[in-house]
Order: structure tokens, then sequence, then C-alpha cells
């Protein structure tokens, strides 16, 4: 019972184990990104997800998803790393790292409910 009850409170107070709003995500990375952009995204499952919202809202965007051992974004890549389940993405913290710290970086760093979104500057 008491872990039920802990693992039920990480849900709704640890923002590591939060659900994420796909649908939200898409539709902030519409109003904040051209036409066409390409979206990095870990862990790699949520590609589908994603790209199913943004067709079924006519977003034109291009959802890439990254490998699993991933540790840094390579330049030129994508217009902005999305990121949610940061349990299922071991080296995330090296990966936002990379985005963070790449020459001429004019990034921005946005949380949404269940992402967190770095627009890049390609």
């Amino acid at each position: 019972m008491g872990v039920s009850l802990w693992s039920d409170a990480q849900w709704y107070w640890s923002s590591l184990y939060w659900k994420e709003d796909s649908r939200s995500a898409v539709a902030w990375l519409q109003e904040n990104l051209p036409p066409s952009s390409t979206v990095a995204v870990a862990p790699s499952y949520q590609t589908e997800v994603l790209t199913y919202y943004a067709r079924r809202e006519g977003a034109n965007l291009v959802f890439a998803g990254l490998p699993d051992t991933t540790s840094s974004l390579p330049l030129g890549l994508a217009d902005a790393l999305l990121i949610t389940r940061l349990h299922h993405v071991p080296n995330w913290r090296q990966l936002v790292y990379s985005v963070e710290n790449s020459p001429g970086n004019s990034r921005r760093d946005v949380t949404l409910v269940g992402y967190r979104v770095i627009l890049t500057h390609r």
C-alpha cells in the first residue's frame, strides 16, 4: 500500500513522471517555429504521437527521433530539441548541455506540460 501511494504521489508531484500533453506541445511548436521546421525528440518513441497530433492539427513540422544513446545534438540537425520522460533518456543532461553550449546558439528554453523545449538557432 505504501509503495502504491508513493508511486501515485510521484505521478502528480514529481515533474520527472508527469504525463506530457502532446497536443499542447505541437500547438506551441506550430506557433513558435517556422513551417517545415525539424524538431529533435528524445525519447524517440514519442515521435509517433507528436506526428499524429501535428497531422491532425495541420502543423507543418518534422519530428526526428534521437537514438537512446545520443548525448549531443549534431549542429544544424534541428530547430528545436523536445525532451520528455527523462527517466527514458539516459544522457538527457549531456544532450541539453550540448545544445545550451553549442557555438552561436541563441537558444530559448521553455517548459511545457511534461515537455522541455529548447529552440536552437540554425
